[in-house]
């Protein structure tokens, strides 16, 4: 029979403490360098990801950004075309009203009461030609004469005639290249042609002329006239032909051009 070992009480209970504590002692902490490897993995993929994103937003930003402004400029000369097409139609018509009320080279004598039956039917005629927005011709004399036609429809006009320089314009209305004239009323206020802005502008001009912009005394509208001097048979100047835009018109042009919600059109004049 073997006799147990039987430890002393005090020395049982430190080796007890001793098995006890090493079963429960924690686990040997990663050490600095494992966790500095996996910053080093992470950190520049991370880093990269960012990177990538950047580009990709910056790219879609510049390649939104040149495509609206692309947009803009397509825009922006379509838009100026269709201006420079209403203005460029005013201008031709306005020539080509000119010459018609009044060819280049032909003579005017001193009084217009002996041209009345001519003028009016090449007045008609050239009015008929740009009817928007050249309805509206005269002739003015150096002695102070005036004749102009106003159309006021396809088929009706209207006739503005001064035969002397003291004298207020009478206004007639006529229906028809050849219809009867009959008499509407005389104006209050006298109306001196060589005072006006087209006349002084067309008889110092070698050729045709824009007037600056202006106030029509008639209307009291904004507008700006071509004009042209006339020579007499002896080749001195006799008078002015002339021809109006009003810039009511060009702004309805330019007004009904569409650009945008908050965008407008305008035009300027060089000075």
């Amino acid at each position: 029979m073997t006799a147990a070992t039987v430890l002393p009480g005090p020395r049982l209970r430190r080796h007890t403490e001793r098995m006890s504590h090493s079963m429960t002692a924690p686990s040997t902490p990663i050490p600095r360098s494992a966790w500095s490897l996996r910053k080093m993995l992470i950190l520049p993929s991370a880093a990269l990801v960012v990177a990538v994103a950047a580009v990709i937003g910056w790219l879609s930003y510049t390649a939104g950004r040149d495509a609206v402004d692309a947009v803009a400029k397509r825009l922006l000369l379509e838009t100026r075309g269709r201006i420079g097409q209403a203005v460029e139609r005013h201008v031709v018509g306005s020539r080509a009203v000119l010459e018609a009320a009044f060819p280049d080279g032909m003579p005017m004598p001193d009084a217009i009461e002996g041209e009345l039956a001519a003028l009016r039917r090449r007045f008609w005629i050239a009015t008929s030609l740009h009817t928007d927005p050249n309805d509206y011709v005269y002739y003015g004399s150096r002695s102070g004469q005036f004749f102009g036609l106003k159309r006021l429809s396809e088929r009706e006009a209207e006739v503005r005639l001064k035969t002397a320089p003291t004298l207020q314009r009478r206004i007639t209305r006529f229906a028809g290249i050849d219809g009867d004239e009959r008499f509407l009323s005389d104006e209050t206020r006298l109306y001196e042609p060589r005072e006006r802005p087209w006349y002084k502008a067309g008889q110092t001009a070698d050729a045709h002329t824009w007037t600056s912009v202006y106030i029509d005394f008639r209307t009291n509208e904004l507008v700006s006239t071509r004009a042209r001097k006339v020579l007499s048979p002896q080749g001195q100047v006799q008078g002015v032909v002339a021809t109006d835009v009003s810039l009511r018109a060009l702004d309805d042009v330019v007004g009904a051009i569409i650009i945008s919600a908050h965008g407008f059109a305008f035009i300027l004049e060089p000075d």
